[in-house]
């Protein structure tokens, strides 16, 4: 699938107007939800349309769960669509864009046509991490900034590239809190009537996977908070900016405020590096890990 949606990927670049060696950089940082460029301005240097709309829909693939690709490349397109993932990213992307659209007109003074333009871009790359851009984020208000921030954080699929704390997570988060709201309220059943649906079918939560993901947010938040109170020690910045390139850094983005890049004092780039290592390994993963070296040496 990989292979295929990069030659895909390659072709679609080269017939939008783009160089052949740009084309497979930019296939490769789509799909990987990498978000490397080979120009210092990111996609938003080719200022083209054409190009910004195969960008959008590789990112899309990216962050794809597989086994959602797998259902793809078999034409079972409305099994799909019942995915829980899928609906609530789509509502989501969809919310996200007509916002960022509407903050981007008003606050920024662009057109209607940009503001969709850089909203469709800029929105789509926050929530798949793969850290693509139309401009430079220090020039937009506060608004926008937010927006993009609370995407990165929520981030993209389960089983894909993408990183974040993971849009399953977070549905079953809310549907979570929504449950337990009714059980308070209404005196109905609570967290055992939470059902989801995976590419393989329908599931119903367990209250382990619950606890197991109030848990992982729970963590992800603590982290972030932590990572947002060092840089702004050490380099001395505002919140937002500080919290924007952690949450990035945690997320695996790589969208910066402006804060993050050779003028950065070692201190705050330490903290971020920690960060995309926990992000890229979930956390419980290099905890885990943290844990059996210092049995080993116990034990020695």
């Amino acid at each position: 699938m990989f292979l295929f949606l990069l030659a895909a990927g390659t072709l679609a670049y080269c017939m939008a107007g783009m160089p052949l060696f740009d084309s497979i950089n930019h296939a490769m940082a789509s799909l990987s939800t990498g978000g490397f460029s080979v120009k210092a301005g990111s996609i938003g240097e080719y200022d083209s349309w054409a190009i910004e709309l195969v960008t959008v829909v590789l990112m899309l693939f990216g962050t794809t769960n597989f086994a959602v690709l797998l259902l793809l490349t078999k034409g079972k397109f409305k099994q799909v669509w019942k995915v829980s993932e899928v609906k609530f990213m789509s509502g989501l992307i969809v919310a996200s864009v007509v916002v960022l659209t509407v903050l981007l007109r008003f606050q920024m003074d662009f057109s209607w046509i940009e503001s969709f333009r850089k909203a469709l871009l800029d929105g789509i790359s926050a929530i798949s991490t793969t850290g693509f851009s139309s401009m430079s984020y220090a020039e937009w208000t506060s608004a926008p900034i937010c927006v993009l921030l609370v995407l990165m954080i929520i981030g993209g699929g389960m089983g894909s590239t993408a990183g974040g704390i993971k849009i399953m997570r977070v549905d079953l988060f809310l549907k979570a809190i929504k449950a337990h709201i009714r059980r308070e309220v209404e005196d109905v059943p609570g967290l055992s009537s939470i059902e989801f649906t995976r590419a393989q079918g329908k599931v119903r939560a367990t209250d382990a996977l619950i606890r197991q993901i109030f848990c992982f947010i729970g963590v992800y938040i603590l982290i972030l908070m932590a990572g947002t109170f060092l840089i702004c020690v050490f380099s001395n910045c505002g919140v937002i900016e500080a919290l924007f390139d952690f949450a990035s850094s945690l997320g695996t983005v790589g969208l910066s405020f402006g804060m993050t890049g050779p003028q950065t004092i070692e201190p705050v780039l330490l903290v971020e590096m920690i960060g995309m290592v926990l992000g890229r390994l979930e956390i419980f993963v290099v905890f885990v890990a943290l844990y059996s070296v210092r049995k080993q040496f116990i034990k020695r």
